[in-house]
């Protein structure tokens, strides 16, 4: 055995740090694609079209993500950031429409049980 750890004439440390290392960035490379796709904007550049998402979004609610032509790592990363931002800025407005919406069937429940006297509709 020579000073680095491996036997003489070859290197089975090096060879199995190197699958690891390759397992390792494969895995990570199937990640990073995986998260490109799930990004519409990321998605576009790949079929060039703009046919609705198929989550009930169209390309055109997330127009003010730019498209970019070369899909490196650092690229997918900041454009799914920009996109779950603006999911959870979506998220926030459709709660607050909803609020608004349960409270309008609220006021419309006591208006209807005020002048029937029933009890609620919705329960």
């Amino acid at each position: 055995m020579d000073r680095r750890g491996s036997v003489e004439g070859g290197h089975p440390k090096k060879t199995a740090h190197n699958m690891i290392e390759k397992r390792y960035r494969t895995n990570l490379n199937d990640k990073i694609t995986q998260l490109r796709d799930a990004v519409p904007s990321l998605r576009m550049t790949q079929r060039q079209g703009g046919a609705d998402d198929a989550e009930g979004f169209t390309d055109d609610d997330f127009s003010s993500l730019s498209q970019v032509p070369k899909l490196n790592k650092a690229t997918i990363l900041s454009k799914a950031t920009d996109y779950i931002g603006q999911l959870e800025s979506r998220n926030r407005n459709l709660e607050t429409e909803n609020n608004a919406l349960r409270g309008r069937m609220e006021g419309l429940e006591m208006l209807l049980m005020g002048r029937t006297g029933a009890a609620s509709v919705w329960n």
